[in-house]
């Protein structure tokens, strides 16, 4: 408060580092954005999955979520740009995505990975 005050302004931190880091300009051009989060159960309009989200749909390119679980809905990914989620966990798989140990994570990420390019390829 004292530092608006002083005539400081707030600003979302993802969007802030969208800007700083070019993103509009790194995906312009790409076939595809893949983003990912450990775990996602909303996709607030100014997270780092909404800005990318938002970048990305503003040039009409689709994003992959790739993220450890995934509880959000279709439809809340696709009004964030959304295009497809991959988690990492199954829905009702009793051990967590991220307490399987290194190897299996690096394993899994590996499958997920050749699972993008097969969906997304041309």
């Amino acid at each position: 408060m004292v530092l608006r005050a002083l005539g400081a302004w707030a600003r979302p931190g993802a969007r802030v580092m969208a800007e700083i880091l070019g993103l509009s300009e790194a995906v312009s051009g790409q076939d595809l954005v893949v983003t990912a989060s450990g775990e996602l159960y909303d996709v607030p309009a100014d997270g780092v999955v909404g800005v990318v989200g938002h970048h990305a749909a503003s040039q009409a390119l689709p994003v992959a979520m790739v993220c450890g679980r995934c509880v959000t809905t279709r439809g809340e990914l696709a009004g964030a740009g959304i295009s497809n989620a991959y988690s990492l966990q199954e829905p009702h798989a009793a051990e967590s995505w991220d307490a399987v140990g290194s190897d299996a994570l690096q394993d899994r990420l590996t499958d997920m990975g050749a699972r993008l390019a097969r969906t997304w390829s041309r």
